[in-house]
């Protein structure tokens, strides 16, 4: 059975969901409807370790959900019985207000293979949650831009000349709980994105 989890970002953060499967059966291959709230934009996908000789095929539908194909072209079935089968990666809106966003697969469909019999396998929808903080990733002095200003910031943060104004978790882009020279280059990359 396919699984998502309750989610944390922050506004503007892009994060990692994991679709994750447990399954008896062998699967050789799976589809289902991503429908996500106003605010959250899916990014990209990725195949993990269990479906590496696997292909992602998607498509944006009528009802503003993106359908999921996932299917080997080689027949192969996806390895093991537990874990990530595929990760999305969404970001929030700058502008989103702070806040509990439902989201969810709808349409699963998995095709189990015995010997040379494949049958589908529907499952009932799955909901969770994404959990938008208060601050915005790159804003470390709380304006609502990312700009010079913050870049200049978090560079005096690392040398150890830190404002008393600075907001740390807008200055840990990367969300690996060290504000270094990536989050200056990650904040250097959002300013230059903002319009």
């Amino acid at each position: 059975m396919l699984s998502v989890i309750a989610a944390t970002s922050s506004r503007g953060a892009t994060i990692k969901i994991p679709v994750s499967l447990r399954n008896e059966d062998n699967i050789a291959g799976l589809q289902f409807d991503l429908v996500l709230p106003d605010g959250i934009t899916l990014n990209d996908a990725a195949v993990t370790s269990r479906t590496a000789n696997h292909t992602i095929t998607k498509n944006m539908l009528s009802t503003g959900a993106v359908r999921f194909m996932l299917t080997s072209l080689s027949n192969e079935l996806i390895s093991g019985s537990d874990g990530a089968v595929l990760n999305l990666y969404v970001s929030a809106d700058k502008d989103i207000e702070p806040g509990e966003y439902p989201y969810g697969l709808s349409n699963i469909q998995l095709t189990a293979r015995n010997g040379s019999t494949n049958k589908t396998i529907t499952q009932g929808d799955v909901t969770s949650k994404i959990i938008v903080g208060n601050v915005m990733l790159g804003d470390v002095n709380g304006d609502d831009l990312v700009n010079v200003t913050d870049v200049v910031a978090i560079i005096s943060h690392v040398l150890e000349d830190t404002p008393e104004w600075f907001i740390y978790e807008a200055a840990d882009i990367d969300g690996d709980g060290l504000i270094n020279v990536t989050d200056v280059v990650n904040t250097i990359q959002i300013a230059l994105e903002e319009e």
